[in-house]
């Protein structure tokens, strides 16, 4: 859960100053600074029911279960006291139903969440701009039959700074969050891929469509708003990630972070079929025989630094290879293992005769580890004409 977060620009020593300081150091992984800001916000406000929420969500990160419950009673204690005031108010059913959720009071949970709705509809109906500001500003534990629905009809208009590869490389609350020295706070597992923008609006490989500013999920029926800035040199894409957290749970999207690759127009990439000569003879190679594991992919070998992982070991397509004698290989990927028709080898080349590709190997030994550089000729290669990339294995027998 994302803490909540006040306005920007807060006066300094106020509530919000403190409440956006402990947004922000709980989102850059400082849990012990981001308690003592809420614990600030409670000297000065010590009934806000948001701070004591933020408080006990922070000491569950902690592992600190019993004052994490002790806040989660005191916040939930304040809600009920001031909804008897303003029973109207939908972000404070949204903050009763959190509080219910963690202290283990599910269908409480889902009733506050029910209610919190039924307000927002009613809200929708006069004054939808009101609306949505709440919806935004919301953590509400998911409901039967309740999903937001964005506008997703817009015209098509073209951005030229869209068009090209780009590479997910973060993933932050907000723009001015993101350092691009520093290493993501957050686990990038899910985005850690590559986003082609093609001319047409569309989004190579997906189903997600796009116009200027926008970018259409018309499955999931979400328009996420984009932002294009230069940084140190780079250009960054900044777009809303809009999961069932902002569909179901109305919480506010963070922003995925893309680091543009090139700005060639794909759309055109129409060449024939690319296939490579394969009826290579066999040349035996004893140096490749073994169990080989793959650690990472680099652009090119000597890109490779065995102690900075470009990519985890739970993203990697490929996770390994076992190199027989006479040209046999049986190779492992993450949704399917052993399999032993899809390659042959031949020395310095793996052999695929399914996508017609002879990819070359090349092993190096670096910092007493033994390394091979494997060419990956995927559908970027084949039907794109792009550049292989390389699957850096590690021989591990």
């Amino acid at each position: 859960m994302a803490l909540l977060c006040i306005s920007t620009g807060a006066q300094e020593n106020s509530t919000d100053y403190w409440m956006n300081k402990s947004a922000e150091l709980f989102n850059n992984g400082s849990l012990e600074d981001s308690l003592d800001a809420i614990d600030k916000v409670l000297q000065i406000a010590p009934e806000n029911e948001s701070a004591w929420l933020n408080k006990a969500d922070i000491l569950r990160c902690l592992g600190r279960e019993d004052e994490s419950v002790k806040a989660f009673e005191k916040s939930l204690e304040i809600l009920n006291k001031t909804l008897e005031k303003n029973p109207l108010d939908a972000s404070l059913w949204y903050g009763k139903g959190m509080a219910l959720y963690f202290l283990g009071n599910e269908e409480e949970a889902v009733a506050a969440n029910e209610r919190a709705w039924e307000i927002l509809n009613q809200s929708c109906e006069k004054d939808p701009e009101n609306a949505r500001a709440l919806v935004d500003n919301a953590h509400l534990i998911p409901a039967k039959g309740r999903q937001i629905v964005d506008r997703i009809d817009h015209q098509f208009v073209d951005d030229p700074q869209l068009i090209g590869k780009w590479q997910s490389v973060d993933f932050v609350q907000r723009i001015d969050a993101f350092n691009p020295d520093a290493k993501s706070a957050i686990e990038v597992t899910d985005l850690k891929e590559m986003r082609i923008f093609l001319k047409d609006g569309k989004i190579y490989g997906t189903n997600l469509l796009w116009t200027k500013g926008v970018i259409i999920d018309p499955i999931q029926k979400t328009s996420s708003k984009y932002e294009i800035k230069d940084i140190n040199g780079s250009t960054y894409l900044f777009y809303e990630w809009k999961s069932g957290d902002y569909a179901l749970r109305g919480m506010k999207p963070w922003l995925c972070v893309l680091k543009k690759v090139d700005s060639s127009d794909y759309t055109i990439v129409e060449a024939p079929r690319k296939e490579d000569r394969i009826d290579c003879p066999f040349v035996a190679d004893p140096q490749v025989l073994g169990r080989w594991e793959s650690v990472d992919v680099a652009i090119k070998p000597e890109d490779f630094n065995p102690g900075t992982v470009n990519y985890p070991a739970s993203d990697l397509h490929l996770k390994g290879l076992n190199i027989s004698e006479n040209g046999s290989i049986s190779a492992s990927f993450k949704d399917r293992a052993n399999e032993s028709d899809t390659y042959t080898w031949t020395k310095g080349f793996v052999l695929c005769e399914r996508n017609k590709t002879a990819s070359q190997y090349i092993i190096r030994e670096i910092d007493g580890s033994t390394y091979m550089f494997f060419q990956w000729k995927g559908g970027d290669y084949v039907l794109r004409n792009m550049e292989p990339h390389y699957y850096v294995l590690k021989r591990i027998d």
